[in-house]
């Protein structure tokens, strides 16, 4: 089933994440798939440089697997990517 604007009431447009990150000012930890099948990799990016102008800190970890796959695919790595940020910054 292919959901459209009419179908959902809601703007595709209006989902665009880089499109809201003025508004984020606390510090992000973006974990960007670069093999993910619903968000490009341009779309990562630009949030991560949109971010970079609004948010207090920002961290990218550009990680090779597919959409939400960090957390099993580099279980180790994330474990550790997210504790370190967290004691940084809480």
């Amino acid at each position: 089933m292919k959901f459209t604007a009419s179908k959902t009431r809601v703007n595709p447009d209006d989902l665009v994440m880089y499109k809201y990150a003025e508004k984020v000012k606390a510090p992000v930890l973006l974990i960007a798939p670069t093999k993910d099948d619903l968000i490009s990799l341009e779309e990562y990016k630009a949030l991560y440089e949109a971010l970079k102008k609004s948010s207090l800190s920002v961290e990218a970890w550009f990680v090779d697997t597919r959409h939400v796959g960090a957390w099993k695919d580099y279980s180790v790595e994330y474990k550790t990517r997210l504790i370190d940020f967290l004691s940084k910054y809480m």
